[in-house]
């Protein structure tokens, strides 16, 4: 055990600095990014390692609380379905909203992005077609 803890201690001590891990170019195109969506800030994401963070990271399903599901048989205005009929209507106000509040929406001012392919290549993996 010891030996293998002196070899791990040896082994990163002797990593030359261009084995390490360079984020520079990575960060830079983030932020490049960020720049042309006109995106400031981002919040930061759940502290999985600090449970008393403010953003700590939520394991405790209690602490979620029961969902709020939508009556199946009663429309959005409170009417019952009465009818096959009335049901087709229903179940339309019921797919839309939850493509609403599930699938989400694009904000109105959202920024346009047009994409471009610079390159295309055909291929086989795996002994399937494929197009990158």
């Amino acid at each position: 055990m010891r030996f293998a803890m002196m070899f791990a201690a040896l082994a990163c001590a002797v990593l030359p600095a261009s084995a390490q891990q360079d984020y520079s170019a990575a960060n830079a195109d983030r932020q490049a990014m960020l720049d042309r969506l006109g995106i400031a800030s981002t919040r930061p994401g759940a502290d999985g390692l600090n449970p008393q963070a403010p953003n700590a990271a939520n394991y405790d399903e209690a602490k979620a609380g029961e969902p709020a599901l939508p009556a199946l048989l009663r429309f959005a205005d409170g009417r019952t379905v009465k009818s096959a009929r009335d049901w087709v209507k229903r179940r339309g106000e019921i797919v839309e909203a939850f493509d609403r509040e599930i699938y989400g929406r694009v904000p109105a001012g959202a920024p346009k992005i047009a994409w471009r392919v610079t390159r295309q290549e055909s291929g086989v993996e795996a002994g399937i077609p494929v197009v990158k």
